[in-house]
């Protein structure tokens, strides 16, 4: 298993079924919320520096993903903060310590940003 940072189009093949697979085991109102991302707005996001991703193989399986935006505080500007845009690990990788491993790296890649 490896865990590590990612550039958008380097995964964006293997990245779209398990967005779709998340979003179909956590989505409610799937009727309502339609998975649509904006990817237009990660890739300009990740040209300027405030968007990254951790990824999870397993192989050449994408095994799990953890994005993060990299936001000013609005109500103190000198601070930025990493916000968590999505997390996901497939079924029959989960219980094993990948989270935290994603997180880990997610943190560090943030503080060092």
């Amino acid at each position: 298993m490896i865990v590590r940072l990612a550039a958008l189009d380097e995964v964006f093949d293997r990245v779209a079924p398990l967005l779709r697979a998340h979003w179909q085991e956590i989505a409610h109102h799937k009727h309502l919320a339609k998975l649509a991302p904006d990817w237009d707005h990660y890739r300009l996001s990740e040209q300027n520096g405030t968007f990254f991703a951790v990824i999870a193989e397993d192989g050449a399986a994408l095994v799990g993903y953890n994005a993060y935006f990299l936001v000013k505080m609005i109500h103190n500007a000198p601070i930025i903060l990493a916000r968590n845009d999505v997390l996901y690990i497939v079924p029959g990788h989960r219980g094993c310590g990948l989270l935290r491993q994603l997180m880990r790296l997610g943190e560090a890649e943030a503080y060092r940003r």
